[in-house]
């Protein structure tokens, strides 16, 4: 691939990322899954859906921050790697989260 596709494909991903990320998408998922992540968007339509307030209110009392995952990209595009290779039938999804596994501790430890 040349260095101004990549340079392109970069640029396209990342606009993507920041619409994902953006307060209207927010809304648009809150609306058809249930669950925005943005405060601004429960204030805002919490009127519109009735679960808002419930929800919320759920996730201000239980919610907790994932724990810090060193090398976190590396370790899910093993994951990933993996288990689309069990849906492609390369191995059972026990082998494939077994290799999975074994392929994050060696990530976690400093291999590759």
């Amino acid at each position: 691939m040349s260095e101004s596709l990549k340079v392109l494909k970069q640029d396209e991903a990342n606009a993507l990322l920041r619409y994902l990320s953006s307060k209207e998408a927010d809304r648009i998922i809150g609306t058809y899954a249930g669950s925005p992540v943005r405060q601004s968007t429960y204030d805002s339509d919490g009127d519109k859906h009735s679960w808002y307030d419930a929800h919320l209110s759920m996730l201000q009392q239980y919610a907790q921050p994932l724990p810090s995952l060193v090398r976190a990209g590396e370790v899910m595009g093993v994951l990933y790697q993996e288990i689309f290779e069990a849906f492609q039938g390369l191995r059972s999804a026990e082998a494939a989260l077994k290799r999975a596994e074994a392929r994050i501790i060696a990530l976690q430890e400093g291999g590759s």
